[in-house]
């Protein structure tokens, strides 16, 4: 489902994680994300794209994407994130005349050197000084500028950018995307949000698939998946509520689904809250 992994009250932030799957997600940031160990499948903008180790993706906030791992071996990513108005406006012009999204693949020497850039970062970041502020911005424009550099000279060469949308259809998209967030346990129809967007249903589903990898009707049965899994888990709801604030009018449908996504009965997970089992 839909998610932003901006951290609360930060303004930037880099940080080492290991994943097999990260579902559809968006930020109000840039993000920097660079591929240690592993191979990842990722849908940038409904471009399909395959990442191996020294591989690297640049997000500007416009962005979606959808990143899994072709087996249960977790993939791991180094991550740096900031907000628009951490990096002064000449670096900016420099990185968005690059026109990300960004997909690039860096030569040895550049992967390490690149590193290196980043765990100073990272310290720098994790550390108490009165002018942490002025010098985590400092390195992060360097961060910025080295790639900048590595594109140009060569040792990091692009491997593709995602799908090219005008910032009015992505915004439309969002839009969408945060209303079923909102509104999963009530009736969702495509022809609704397609008139509220002045879209035709048709043109909706295509921007939608194209920008998401996944349809209208797949992600609201996602979305309505992951919370009923959570209520079950986490709360202390009846499974006939769950089913009602899940956006479900047919039990058998929900119990079907249920057992389809995760394998289980939703009788099961009940029962592992009951004894306290996560």
């Amino acid at each position: 489902m839909l998610t932003r992994n901006k951290p609360e009250g930060e303004r930037f932030w880099a940080s080492k994680r290991h994943f097999c799957y990260n579902d559809i997600h968006w930020h109000d940031y840039y993000e920097v994300e660079l591929l240690m160990d592993g191979k990842v499948h990722q849908n940038l903008n409904g471009a399909e794209s395959v990442l191996i180790p020294r591989c690297l993706t640049l997000l500007s906030p416009y962005d979606f994407h959808r990143l899994e791992t072709p087996s249960e071996s977790p993939a791991l990513y180094y991550t740096l994130g900031f907000c628009r108005e951490e990096i002064s406006t000449e670096v900016r012009k420099v990185l968005e005349s690059l026109s990300p999204p960004l997909l690039l693949r860096f030569d040895e020497k550049a992967h390490a050197a690149l590193i290196e850039k980043y765990e100073e970062l990272e310290r720098e970041i994790n550390r108490e000084s009165h002018y942490r502020l002025q010098t985590v911005r400092r390195k992060i424009e360097l961060m910025l500028l080295y790639i900048c550099e590595c594109v140009a000279d060569g040792s990091a060469k692009p491997l593709g950018e995602g799908v090219v949308c005008t910032d009015s259809q992505i915004n439309s998209i969002r839009a969408v995307l945060l209303h079923i967030d909102s509104h999963y346990g009530e009736e969702i129809s495509r022809d609704e949000l397609a008139a509220c967007l002045h879209y035709t249903p048709n043109y909706l589903s295509t921007l939608f698939h194209r920008l998401t990898g996944t349809s209208i009707s797949e992600y609201i049965m996602n979305v309505r998946m992951s919370h009923a899994y959570d209520l079950l888990r986490d709360g202390d709801m009846p499974i006939r509520e769950v089913i009602l604030k899940t956006g479900f009018r047919s039990p058998s449908l929900f119990y079907r689904k249920f057992h389809e996504y995760y394998g289980k009965n939703p009788r099961e997970i009940a029962a592992l809250r009951e004894k306290g089992e996560k």
